[in-house]
């Protein structure tokens, strides 16, 4: 629908799903891509840098994102938007934690929808 010079389009999607995408450290030298059913990292993760990368199918509110490795919080370092099938529209959202100065251990992440019906998803891994 248009109105005046204004476009509108659909309203974003609601988050159906998060997992943790990749570990990458100065331990290991590179990221480790995890699979969707993963319970632990293979490789010995730890170092500075050490960043854990998750990612949010459909949109979440910025202020429920909550990531901890060992139950400490994690700094939110930036989001990468993904297109996957190419039709311009965002399909999913990476987002980039700091761990660096640890050494690894459990990793969780939480994230809730920007719209309804407000799910909140959450994922986790023991990280070597």
């Amino acid at each position: 629908m248009t109105v005046g010079s204004v476009s509108f389009a659909a309203p974003a999607a609601p988050l159906t799903d998060v997992m943790v995408y990749a570990v990458g450290s100065e331990q290991y030298g590179q990221y480790e891509y995890l699979d969707y059913d993963q319970i632990r990292t293979v490789e010995d993760h730890g170092g500075d840098p050490f960043y854990i990368v998750t990612a949010d199918y459909g949109y979440s509110r910025q202020s429920s994102r909550i990531a901890k490795l060992n139950g400490i919080k994690l700094d939110y370092i930036g989001t990468e938007d993904i297109d996957t099938n190419g039709d311009s529209i965002v399909d999913v959202f990476l987002h980039y934690w700091d761990a660096s100065g640890q050494t690894g251990g459990e990793f969780t992440y939480q994230a809730t929808s920007e719209n309804a019906p407000w799910n909140t998803y959450s994922d986790s891994i023991i990280i070597r």
